[in-house]
Parts: structure tokens; sequence; C-alpha cells
């Protein structure tokens, strides 16, 4: 089932980065509640296809990004399990955002590789 919506809007935490060249990246992630670092949905993933140039910071697993544009659902089994794809090539928008809170601060500082040496205590 392949289905083309009106602009739309979503927000993500990146789980997977299964692309990334100098030139166009492609990053997943699970769907965000809007204004909160919960998962919103555990039926669909958000996949975006993407420019590097017009990427504002490299995509990184634990960033959280809100995308802007035209996106195409699509049904995909995962197992034994059907889930919807949400797939936004060449958005409008994207922004990485910050965390909600300190908590969530500390485990993407913790797991980032450009702060090597900086685990949950210290951080």
């Amino acid at each position: 089932m392949d289905t083309s919506s009106p602009v739309h809007t979503d927000s993500l935490r990146v789980t997977s980065i299964p692309y990334a060249t100098a030139g166009y990246a492609i990053f997943s992630g699970v769907p965000l509640k809007k204004n909160s670092y919960r998962i919103n949905n555990g039926k669909y993933y958000i996949t975006v296809k993407i420019e590097a140039a017009v990427l504002p910071v490299a995509p990184a697993i634990g960033q959280q990004w809100e995308v802007t544009g035209r996106r195409l659902i699509d049904t995909v089994e995962s197992g034994d399990f059907l889930m919807q794809q949400h797939t936004y090539e060449a958005p409008a928008e994207v922004r990485c955002t910050l965390p909600e809170d300190g908590e969530q601060l500390i485990r993407f500082i913790a797991k980032e590789k450009a702060f090597k040496g900086i685990g949950e205590q210290k951080a």
C-alpha cells in the first residue's frame, strides 16, 4: 500500500543510519509524541532521505529530529509483523532538536562517539 500525503510534520528519535556519505544521508527512527521524548506509536517508523548539504548537523543515533514535508507511507514486513514506514524524501524542513530533560542528554552524551570516555556517571 503506497499512499502520499500532503505536507506533514513528525518528530523522531534516530535509531539507525543505514546510509551516510558526504553528499547524502538516510536515517530512521521511532516517532515521538509532540513536545516529548516518549515514543508515540510502535506500529510505524520514520525514514528520512536527504542531501547532506541541507542538514544542520550529521545525524547520530539517539538524536531527536523534527521533519516536515510530504511523506510516503508503505506497509513493510518486520519479522512476523506488519509495520508502516513513513518516508520523507527531500523534506521541506529538518531540524535537530535538543532533548527535553537532563536524563536524555546524559544518555546521549554517554552513547555518542564524539564524547568518548564520558559515561553516564560522569555526564
